[in-house]
């Protein structure tokens, strides 16, 4: 307050924050936790190696499967196998690391323009990194099959369909 009493109001702008030529934030990496169903065959997707490129890559993704369910996308590359970075392995020494896992599998990946942007950067992607998308799949009964799941859904629709009457609609 000054002496002719007036309130002085003084406003100190805040630090700017810094500026990145290219916010890294935008570039996911993504760790996809795919479970194996009892009603599906495998984790539904292929591996393929790319030399030009280099590395391991998800290839072809089977509709419906585990793999498209837990989020990986067709040439994703992957970086670690069961938190074990599998970046300079060969092609057979990853299927190892994936079949080992036994009926589940976590692998961290990036499509195309976040790969080509941390290498561009000289970023060393791991499951470490703040910002990490986690992804799974969803878990399905052991007993849960496609035959089971159209007699619920049946049964649902018509509460009062008789037994023998339901198994003549399948």
């Amino acid at each position: 307050m000054t002496s002719s009493g007036k309130c002085l109001l003084m406003v100190i702008p805040a630090p700017a924050a810094p500026v990145a030529d290219d916010d890294s934030s935008s570039h996911t990496v993504r760790q996809c936790h795919i479970v194996k169903w009892a009603d599906f065959n495998g984790y539904g997707f292929n591996l393929h190696a790319q030399k030009e490129r280099g590395g391991q890559y998800i290839g072809k993704i089977d509709p419906g499967s585990p793999a498209e369910d837990g989020g990986l996308r067709e040439h994703d590359r992957i970086i670690e196998v069961n938190g074990a970075n599998i970046e300079k392995e060969t092609h057979q020494e990853v299927i190892s690391r994936i079949k080992a896992g036994g009926e589940e599998t976590k692998l961290l990946v990036v499509d195309r323009e976040a790969d080509n942007y941390f290498k561009s950067k000289g970023i060393t992607v791991t499951s470490s990194m703040p910002n990490v998308k986690f992804l799974a799949t969803a878990r399905r009964s052991p007993r849960t099959s496609k035959f089971a799941l159209i007699l619920y859904d049946l049964f649902i629709v018509s509460h009062t369909v008789k037994l023998s009457e339901l198994f003549l609609v399948v």
